[in-house]
């Protein structure tokens, strides 16, 4: 039994926290502990209400609030540069905890997650393993991986940040049973799973199950891609040391980690698998426009961000050696007063991300 460290950032009063810790116990899963991020819009009693879930239920649960934060991050004011208050992604300040910790699996869960009759724990304990499983591959080197999905109406759907030109397009799908270790695992989503805001804008999405066939897992091949949140996912150790999600691209930085990591994945031979647990998502309240804004650069320059990623020659035979050798690229191609939106945009969110590697770095 691997330890568990579960990451949340929330501004809500983390009920769910009570069906995740029944599910541990369910499954006797007791290896885990929890970080939840709080922020200037949470609530001021969550610090009572998780201390007593805590004794309630005798379980490791830690909650920063903004107080705690700003005195931990003292030691890491760079650190503190790059992880502003009011977004979500100040999750990443959980996972930098795991990491310091060195905890085997890092799980990044939102609040607005609801755990299923499933075995949470010990599906998220598959990271970091050697497993013969299903993996598929296309001459794209684009796989959907929604394609796992029933969707109410049947409508066919596409994580969020898919790249635009693989959508709507015939792209046959290979498969094969081949033993891969797991880089990191992205559970599946019942309800309203996460797609591009301007999907949501014209279609009211319900997933009502999963394909049979699909389950409990599948994988895609190295070198075939496909954009995954970081929501309900999980990474072993040395790939939560690479992971982030830049500020400066906005709310699809999850989705532009997410080609990195199947960058650095695919070149050491490992996969990313989706599948179990299953959770159900009932959506905290969102402006799709907003959204839709926030996503808008990240879309736009997606296939630049690719093209840069596919063509940066790796030689490192580890994530973090590997981390350095694309963020070397980046700084070298992307030189500052350019007058290249795109490239500008991309420089910036290696500009941050190597400020992260160089913390993480610092502490492995």
């Amino acid at each position: 039994m691997k330890h568990i460290t579960v990451c949340i950032t929330s501004i809500n009063k983390p009920i769910f926290l009570v069906d995740l810790i029944k599910n541990a116990k369910k499954y006797s899963y007791t290896e885990f502990n929890i970080i939840i991020i709080g922020d200037y819009k949470s609530p001021s009693g969550n610090k009572d209400y998780i201390n007593s879930l805590s004794k309630k239920f005798s379980a490791d649960i830690r909650y920063l609030d903004v107080r705690d934060q700003k005195s931990f991050l003292k030691k890491y004011r760079n650190l503190n540069k790059i992880l502003p208050y009011n977004w979500g992604g100040r999750k990443m300040l959980a996972n930098f905890i795991s990491i310091l910790e060195r905890s085997p699996i890092t799980v990044q869960i939102d609040d607005d997650n609801f755990i299923q009759n499933n075995d949470f724990f010990n599906s998220h304990s598959i990271v970091g393993t050697v497993k013969k499983i299903n993996t598929l591959s296309s001459k794209l080197k684009w796989v959907n991986v929604y394609e796992s999905l029933i969707e109410h109406t049947s409508l066919p759907i596409y994580p969020r940040g898919f790249l635009a030109k693989h959508r709507f397009v015939h792209n046959k799908i290979n498969k094969e049973l081949v033993s891969h270790k797991i880089a990191a695992c992205n559970g599946l989503v019942l309800g309203d799973p996460d797609i591009d805001a301007f999907t949501r804008m014209f279609w009211p999405i319900n997933v009502i199950a999963i394909k049979k066939k699909y389950l409990p897992f599948f994988a895609i091949k190295p070198g075939n891609w496909c954009t995954w949140n970081n929501q309900n996912t999980s990474t072993y150790l040395d790939v939560t040391k690479v992971y982030f999600t830049p500020h400066s691209v906005g709310r699809n930085a999850d989705i532009w980690s997410s080609m990195l990591v199947c960058k650095l994945a695919s070149h050491l031979n490992e996969v990313i698998c989706f599948g179990s647990p299953v959770v159900k998502q009932i959506r905290n309240l969102h402006s799709n426009y907003k959204d839709y804004e926030d996503e808008r650069l990240c879309n736009l320059y997606n296939e630049d961000f690719e093209d840069f990623l596919r063509n940066t020659k790796l030689k490192s035979t580890n994530y973090s050696d590997c981390l350095s050798e694309v963020i070397d690229h980046a700084e070298k191609l992307f030189k500052r007063n350019s007058n290249n939106f795109s490239n500008n945009f991309i420089r910036d969110y290696f500009e941050e991300y190597k400020i992260w590697h160089e913390e993480v770095s610092r502490i492995s």
